[in-house]
Order: structure tokens, then sequence, then C-alpha cells
């Protein structure tokens, strides 16, 4: 089973001070019809806090962080975000607020430069340069027609596993 270091749930109540709440309420997520990875998963997040996540392989540890970024959607209970459901919600929007690292990156739909910002508008153009840099894709990103507008789709078929990983 998995477990997390710290929280309980709450139904959709913001801060005071109105800054994000990330709560899991209720979850059940799972792959395979009939097999929950996930069931009834419960925890909050409040700003500055941090939340080790703990559990073996296949516990549910991924997932869990999939939902709250909107990547997947629970089979029941609910996703919030500072009182709102994930559902209600665009990604981009999700994608501002949130930061997190995977044992793998996810590809999401959208441009190069959208998953590289991971939809935060106020990233500027040196921040995308610098991460650029930092992760070597100067090469890779020349040979694409579009360059930072190459359109990608979710499973990230278009680019290379190595070139995802970055």
């Amino acid at each position: 089973p998995m477990s997390t270091s710290t929280g309980s749930a709450t139904t959709g109540t913001p801060t005071p001070s109105g800054t994000p709440v990330v709560e899991a309420v209720d979850v059940v997520a799972g792959y395979l019809p009939g097999v929950n990875i996930l069931n009834g998963c419960s925890l909050v997040a409040h700003p500055g806090e941090m939340i080790g996540i703990i559990g073996p392989s296949g516990a549910g540890k991924s997932t869990i962080l999939n939902l709250i970024a909107g990547i997947e959607k629970p089979q029941t209970g609910t996703i919030l975000f500072n009182g709102q459901s994930t559902q209600s919600l665009c990604n981009k929007s999700l994608h501002e607020n949130i930061g997190f690292v995977l044992s793998h990156n996810d590809i999401f739909q959208g441009t190069i430069i959208e998953n590289i910002t991971m939809g935060r508008a106020n990233a500027t153009i040196d921040q995308v340069n610098d991460a650029i840099r930092i992760t070597r894709l100067e090469e890779f990103l020349s040979t694409l027609p579009n360059g930072l507008n190459t359109l990608l789709d979710p499973e990230g078929k278009k680019i290379p596993r190595g070139i995802q990983d970055k």
C-alpha cells in the first residue's frame, strides 16, 4: 500500500490567504478493468508543504501525481485544486500552478514550448532557452520545421523516448 507523510482530506477548502490547496478525496483509479491501483486515496497538500509519497513499485505513486496534474482522470472520487474539481479546470490552468518530476516524463498534447513551460504564461524566452540548453535539445529542435511550435500528441509518438526524457 501507498502512504503519505502528511495530510487528511477535507473538501474544497482554500487556505485563508487564497493560496492553492491540492486535494484528493476518496480517489479510485486503475489501468485494468477491475484492478484498482488507488482505492479510496485521500490527501491534502498546502502551499509550501512537502509531502513524501512512498510505496512499492505499482502502489500508485505516479498515478496520484498524474491525477493531480490532470494527465489522468479518477474512476471515482475527486481531485480538487483550491476547491475546484480538476475536471472543471483546463490543463493549462493546472500546469501553470503545479510542478513535479516523475521517474519518466509524460508529454501532453500541445506544442514543444507548451510542454517545456508547462503552460506557465510568465515563462520568459530566456528561461525556455536555458531549459533547452541545459537539456541539450538545441540540435533536435533545429531538425524540426516548426521548432518550438511543433505540435506533440499525448503519447509523444512524434519524438524519440530519449528526447522525451530530457
